[in-house]
């Protein structure tokens, strides 16, 4: 039975509920796990995709439909550039050429005109 006494414990408890809820909705960035990977066929640069590991946890089956990011390295394991991505379901193929990288509806990135510098 609440009483007068019990209120503002009550309305704490409510309130670190709501705040914790609202928190792991949001957190998004929490960690990275490695989800792809794809190598340039000349082994110069490689594109590593990464899903984004959130407090809450998704459907059964769902890990495409997941945030993440995609990251493209250098033979040094350099960052080049990298760029959010709302579907990892998205990235299912890689296009490289001499000048640059292409994946299908997500980026078209220039590569560096000299890898070895």
């Amino acid at each position: 039975m609440l009483t007068i006494k019990n209120k503002p414990i009550l309305a704490i408890a409510i309130f670190i509920a709501i705040a914790l809820i609202i928190y792991a909705t949001f957190a998004k960035n929490i960690s990275e796990s490695e989800y792809k990977t794809f190598i340039k066929p000349d082994g110069e640069y490689h594109i590593t995709v990464y899903s984004y590991t959130s407090l809450i946890s998704l459907m059964p089956g769902s890990s495409g439909d997941r945030p993440g990011v995609i990251k493209l390295y250098n033979k040094s394991n350099q960052l080049i550039a990298e760029k959010d991505v709302e579907m990892l379901q998205l990235i299912d193929s890689v296009e490289w050429s001499d000048t640059g990288v292409h994946i299908p509806l997500v980026v078209d990135w220039e590569l560096p005109a000299n890898p070895r510098k």
